[in-house]
């Protein structure tokens, strides 16, 4: 069956990449292949390559004409490089036939730029790595695994563990872990599913004995489940009012100005039995 977005055909998206190479300065062509090794778009003009960790759930709905898995890439060439904006849905293998084939030109043509070859050398190997089959949880399970977390962490270490959300730190307890995009360097955001973006957290279950269970919250949601746990804790605690403070916190930090990148949320608590 037709795709019924305007499409590139096989030799348009060829010249597409080309152009796109063309259109760049030797320091943006660097950029260039630093980002597709790191599986990140990049973007020229009226010529766009995206992956799939470029885009958030809504944003993918909305932007492209289908969802882009982690095999392949897209490349979309705008008005007025096209009559209309059009579309290529390109496998790893072919995407980087065509990226080798210009910078293997380029380099010809410039052999002061004869560096790309390594970075073209990095590509093919992030695009040649085997796709590992990570298993995703529902929000269901994800809404039991923090509630599971908060039982094992307890009343003093739950302060210790929400003052670092209000900052946008995570923490480990056991087998639960929940992770901030700062808290994961890059060789790290290759390792998890996809990319973790500053609008979501990571939450993983490893029990060493089963594959390892991820989850993407974006923060209303993860504040969501934060706040129904806190409420349950001063509900079976009054004493425990304090932890409204901690949650009050986050949301200032995920909800109302996410921009912020710390907050001085100290971490002082009473030794109560």
């Amino acid at each position: 069956m037709a795709e019924d977005f305007p499409q590139l055909n096989e030799g348009d998206t060829k010249i597409a990449i080309w152009r796109l190479f063309s259109a760049m300065n030797a320091r943006q062509r660097e950029q260039a292949l630093k980002s597709f090794a790191k599986k990140q778009g990049f973007s020229q003009e009226y010529l766009f390559v995206w992956f799939q960790s470029d885009f958030d759930e809504d944003e993918e709905k909305s932007s492209v004409p289908k969802r882009l898995d982690n095999t392949h890439v897209l490349v979309e060439q705008d008005y007025p490089l096209s009559p209309v904006d059009e579309y290529a849905y390109i496998d790893f293998p072919t995407f980087y036939k065509y990226v080798s084939s210009k910078i293997q030109k380029i380099v010809k043509e410039s052999p002061e730029e004869s560096y790309l070859l390594d970075l073209l050398a990095a590509l093919e190997e992030a695009l040649d790595e085997k796709e590992e089959n990570h298993i995703l949880m529902d929000k269901r399970d994800a809404a039991y695994l923090i509630g599971d977390l908060f039982s094992m962490l307890g009343r003093r270490s739950s302060r210790k563990a929400l003052a670092g959300f209000a900052n946008k730190e995570g923490c480990v307890e056991d087998d639960i872990l929940i992770s901030f995009k700062a808290d994961l360097d890059e060789y790290e955001q290759t390792q998890i599913p996809k990319v973790l973006d500053d609008k979501h957290i990571l939450l993983e279950y490893d029990d060493d004995v089963n594959e390892i269970e991820y989850a993407y919250l974006d923060f209303p949601t993860f504040y969501e489940y934060l706040a129904k746990e806190v409420a349950a804790m001063v509900k079976s605690r009054p004493k425990d009012v304090d932890l409204l403070d901690f949650l009050a916190q986050i949301r200032m930090s995920l909800l109302v100005n996410p921009t912020i990148k710390k907050h001085a949320v100290a971490f002082e608590v009473e030794d109560t039995p």
